[in-house]
């Protein structure tokens, strides 16, 4: 899922007041309940300086390239939808990342959250907007993640006031933050990864 809307970033905050008052009513123009507003505000909060561990994927708009297939015009940009670290109070481990790859391609980009088919966007009949999909997953060992490129269809996306905004901000050259759903099946176990408990 790609943000449309632009969150505050919680670097710029010396208080956490100060940081829930501006991060919330974000959260809920991008479409979040207000527990989970809430929920994902406090955890960007007590995630504040550990970039290196943060669950935020990337969009690097700054090395964008524009393609035509067909009929259509598209927005190539590379970027990292997941990567080996503790997302959520759950490990990712790299090895299973790495077993998961093909899967990743083709999978629909949304502008929003869904909110039917238990939070799935691979359905026939998605209950959020679709503006592309994510192609070319490869791991990157050194820096343990998956790259790929994020696939954009300009005329779907330009639709939509969220979805200009992101064409907006890829063309400008910005990072883009993106927000990445997968299936998991959970294995009870706990432990330490990159200093932090799951």
């Amino acid at each position: 899922m790609l943000h449309g809307v632009k969150l505050p970033n919680v670097g710029e905050y010396d208080n956490e007041k100060d940081w829930m008052q501006a991060c919330v009513p974000k959260m809920i123009q991008e479409g979040k309940e207000q527990d989970q507003a809430v929920a994902a505000c406090m955890n960007m909060w007590k995630q504040k300086g550990k970039a290196a561990e943060s669950n935020i994927s990337h969009l690097f708009g700054n090395a964008f390239r524009e393609v035509k297939q067909g009929e259509k015009d598209y927005l190539v940009v590379p970027g990292v939808p997941v990567r080996e670290q503790v997302m959520n109070d759950y490990w990712v481990p790299a090895q299973e990342i790495q077993h998961s790859l093909n899967g990743w391609n083709g999978t629909p980009i949304s502008i929003s959250h869904p909110t039917l088919n238990n939070g799935s966007v691979n359905v026939p009949a998605p209950d959020v907007a679709i503006i592309g999909r994510f192609y070319n997953a490869k791991w990157d060992e050194p820096t343990k993640r998956m790259i790929g490129e994020y696939w954009i269809d300009l005329g779907e996306a330009g639709r939509y006031q969220e979805g200009q905004t992101i064409i907006d901000n890829i063309r400008a050259n910005k990072v883009l933050e993106t927000s990445t759903g997968y299936w998991a099946d959970d294995e009870q176990s706990t432990g330490t990864f990159g200093g932090k408990d799951y």
